[in-house]
């Protein structure tokens, strides 16, 4: 399977939340950005599922309006969330997801901008070898995030979780 979809012009929107609906499985999220609440709803499902989920973001973003919303849920719920960059300090640009055995990935951010404004693609595929290198990223991202959470400090995890509670 490999599905490729362009905006502004095709719903990347509905086919990106449909990807994140396929039950029962991991989910690995890294991202730029997440302020789209239907993507989030598919994430806080798995997780109310016992699905294990993490979801990595980059630092600058998380700090927007828009985003704290959103993130806000995952960390009320209890979804793993790591507030982060990259390995030189910079962001942490990734778009991706890992949704069991498939993989989602572009330039698309994951919020409702992306879909009406954007110039903007993502490739949703199952091949063996390409997951396995999103896998292998994944992990090395996600060690970095791990080993380094003073890369969240320019971020309000304590402003992120009072508005999650409101």
């Amino acid at each position: 399977m490999r599905t490729i979809l362009f905006s502004p012009g095709q719903d990347i929107r509905t086919a990106a939340t449909a990807f994140f609906a396929t039950p029962s499985v991991p989910v690995k999220l890294n991202c730029y950005g997440l302020s789209d609440p239907g993507i989030v709803d598919a994430l806080l499902a798995h997780h109310a599922a016992g699905d294990p989920v993490i979801v990595l973001c980059d630092r600058t973003q998380a700090a927007g309006a828009s985003d704290k919303v959103q993130l806000g849920r995952l960390t009320a719920a209890g979804v793993e969330l790591h507030i982060t960059s990259s390995p030189t300090g910079e962001i942490d640009h990734h778009k991706y997801a890992i949704v069991g055995s498939a993989v989602l990935y572009g330039s698309y951010n994951f919020s409702m901008l992306a879909q009406s404004e954007d110039n903007a693609c993502v490739i949703g595929e199952d091949d063996p070898e390409v997951v396995a290198l999103f896998e292998a990223n994944f992990a090395t991202c996600y060690a970095w995030a791990v080993a380094h959470p003073e890369t969240a400090e320019l971020y309000a995890g304590e402003t992120l979780n009072a508005e999650a509670s409101e």
